[in-house]
């Protein structure tokens, strides 16, 4: 019975070729090169920014009835707790701050396909060929996992963070690097 990879993520296509027997199942290695070479013309990645508005909405309430009640129970003086009025009054401005956030990214998201690379921040929205992408900067860490796209046009480059959205780092990795052997452009890694 052959195995089918089809729903293979790019780096399990890899690991799969490596260890294969190439001498024992020639047509699995076939099957394995042929889907290698599909793999970003085939694949779409999309992601739409999280909903991280009612976890900062429910830290801010949780806070604010803890100031309180210290503050009304045991009393200002008696706990010591001079930063308590300015939590008290400074918590309505950061829920506030935090809606408004959350309402001007609420419909942000990110696609990557064979064609290029849409992106909606905010209000900014880019679309950007591969034919047009000059290099690629990846920044990559324990944080983190970021790109800037440098297109032909400085006025077309965009840039994004993939934890931002929801969406698998590993895949969007090997997604811009099979993309920049493709179209020839630079991917640089600091």
């Amino acid at each position: 019975m052959e195995p089918d990879y089809a729903h293979y993520t790019y780096r399990e296509l890899l690991e799969a070729l490596e260890s294969i027997d190439k001498e024992a199942y020639p047509a699995r290695v076939e099957a394995l090169e042929l889907r290698l070479k599909t793999w970003s013309e085939e694949t779409v990645l999309k992601a739409m920014r999280p909903n991280n508005n009612l976890i900062g909405s429910i830290a801010i309430f949780i806070s604010m009835a803890c100031c309180t009640w210290i503050l009304f129970t045991e009393g200002l003086v008696k706990a010591k707790l001079f930063f308590a009025p300015f939590i008290l009054v400074a918590t309505p401005f950061i829920y506030l701050l935090q809606k408004r956030k959350y309402q001007r990214h609420k419909g942000d998201y990110l696609r990557l396909d064979k064609q290029g690379v849409s992106l909606k921040l905010g209000e900014a929205e880019h679309s950007l060929l591969w034919s047009n992408v000059r290099s690629v900067i990846c920044s990559v860490n324990k944080s983190h996992q970021a790109y800037f796209f440098e297109a032909d046009n400085s006025q077309h480059s965009c840039s994004f963070e993939a934890r931002e959205f929801e969406i698998d780092e590993d895949a969007v990795f090997d997604f811009i690097s099979q993309q920049a052997k493709k179209h020839n452009f630079v991917m640089k890694s600091d």
